[in-house]
């Protein structure tokens, strides 16, 4: 097998086992020693990291559960070495991720969004809100009833408070809807 290059700009090799990984984007020039210590330190049993020039890479874990407890979150901030983390799932390209759980310490920072177009990202969307303020994480998925839904957390409440006072955010196709977040029963 070919070796990978943090230098290439593409990876020449990928985790052995892609549902124990990860992608992950760092600030370009983090190292792989400085992510690979990281996410030991943080989550444990780290088999293998990779991570080219330009922050981008992945990582591949002992057990299942650590990738699911690393993804639990996509923004990690303040990394030791490092700064700020986005972390998914392997074997999706961030824009394609559509069904990621959204759970929240800080119900207060949040905002809903009941109607999104079918083709909108998690990217998408965290491009259109962060305008309003920093964003902390951001989810699209579909819902129960059947139309693509999100939910955006901010890093202060003001900021979502103040997209809830304005209304609405303006996409592509037009203007979109944004409600207060009401954390669900039993939550």
């Amino acid at each position: 097998m070919t070796s990978v290059s943090a230098a290439g700009k593409e990876f020449k090799q990928g985790p052995a086992d892609p549902t124990r990984a990860i992608h992950l984007n760092a600030p370009e020039g983090t190292s792989r020693t400085a992510v690979h210590d990281w996410l030991k330190s943080t989550f444990g049993d780290v088999e293998r990291t990779c991570v080219r020039e330009d922050g981008k890479g992945w990582a591949q874990f002992v057990k299942l559960r650590v990738q699911m407890k690393a993804t639990e979150r996509v923004v990690y901030r303040a990394v030791r070495n490092i700064g700020k983390v986005e972390v998914y799932h392997y074997g999706k390209h961030p824009k394609e991720m559509k069904t990621m759980p959204f759970t929240t310490e800080y119900p207060r920072r949040c905002v809903h969004i009941p109607l999104l177009p079918e083709t909108m990202s998690d990217v998408e969307v965290r491009e259109l809100t962060s305008g309003h303020g920093e964003v902390v994480q951001v989810v699209v998925r579909p819902s129960k009833a059947g139309p693509i839904i999100g939910f955006v957390e901010f890093e202060r409440e003001e900021d979502a408070q103040g997209l809830v006072t304005h209304g609405h955010l303006r996409g592509t196709s037009g203007l979109i809807t944004v409600q207060k977040y009401y954390r669900p029963l039993g939550d």
